[in-house]
């Protein structure tokens, strides 16, 4: 099985869902009937490739982060830009089977763009959900109802870490 990963908050940026994240490529690392490719985000401009293991790479596509821990909204929106031409590339290139997003914004909206071709989850991990962070509230008012549920109705599945964040999410 081929899988497209893709995660804005990947060590070492972001928290816990990027930890999640990579002690899931972990497991996947050495599986002979899996083969896995990352996008994700680098703190300095520019495209890097790195390999985890012989079928886990990592593609990371730089931008001018200020803070390791917190997202501002330039930031999102221009991984969003640069990420969605190489998000295009990978899948013209490779044979999915599926795409994987951790979080359902930014990351979600990259696969719900491409539906029709290649089936995508989505992994919901907190301050993706409306309600999960105050810093955010006038993005989930915006956002919520326009963005974040087609993209959710859209995913072949909806994975949440806790009952109560998908709960919320529906």
């Amino acid at each position: 099985m081929n899988i497209l990963m893709l995660n804005y908050e990947f060590p070492p940026i972001g928290g816990g869902g990027g930890q999640a994240h990579l002690a899931l490529l972990h497991q996947y690392a050495g599986r002979g009937d899996l083969r896995v490719d990352v996008l994700t985000s680098a703190p300095k401009p520019g495209l890097a490739a790195e390999r985890l293991s012989d079928n886990v790479m990592i593609h990371r596509v730089g931008i001018r982060k200020k803070d390791l821990h917190v997202w501002r909204r330039s930031e999102v929106i221009a991984w969003l830009i640069k990420a969605g031409s190489v998000y295009r590339g990978l899948i013209r290139k490779n044979d999915y089977n599926l795409a994987h997003a951790f979080f359902g914004f930014p990351t979600g909206w990259l696969c719900y763009r491409t539906a029709k071709r290649l089936p995508y989850i989505i992994s919901l991990r907190g301050s993706d959900v409306p309600g999960a962070n105050a810093r955010l509230k006038l993005d989930y008012k915006i956002l919520g109802p326009l963005v974040f549920k087609p993209i959710w109705q859209k995913a072949s599945a909806l994975v949440a870490c806790s009952e109560g964040l998908k709960a919320r999410a529906m």
